[in-house]
């Protein structure tokens, strides 16, 4: 048996109470659809405590998997040192990676502008740390 969804989308003036617009199911674009079952599913109200259990489970294990990663990289690391890695060597970014963060910069925008402020940050340090080290000629 398939039942039809028969809510109405409907604007009332705050003010005043009139009815402002209405739309049928039928009416609504498709992207509004996909947004508003994004939100219901994000919010919980989809799929019920299935669902939220599974979200549950999934943050405590991102979590202890954070947690455990830092503590393994602790007891390996070697005596007396970071661990960390070399820094990279300068040009060594693919282009098809600077061509994905392009693409992600465009698409997210929040994500582009964090990228950005990253960028410059490093790009400042960079110029402090550099103009300390410069050698001079004689």
């Amino acid at each position: 048996m398939i039942v039809k969804n028969t809510d109405k989308m409907v604007a009332i003036d705050q003010n005043t109470g009139e009815m402002l617009h209405s739309m049928g199911p039928d009416e609504v674009p498709p992207l509004y659809k996909v947004r508003l079952l994004t939100v219901l599913i994000h919010m919980g109200q989809i799929f019920g405590m299935p669902k939220k259990i599974i979200a549950l489970v999934t943050s405590v294990g991102l979590m202890a998997m954070v947690v455990t990663g830092i503590w393994m990289w602790w007891q390996r690391r070697p005596k007396g040192r970071t661990g960390f890695p070399r820094r990279p060597v300068e040009g060594s970014m693919p282009r098809w990676g600077w061509l994905l963060i392009a693409a992600c910069t465009v698409i997210l925008p929040v994500a582009g502008v964090s990228i950005l402020v990253i960028l410059l940050i490093d790009y400042v340090g960079n110029r402090f740390t550099n103009a300390g080290t410069s050698t001079q000629t004689a």
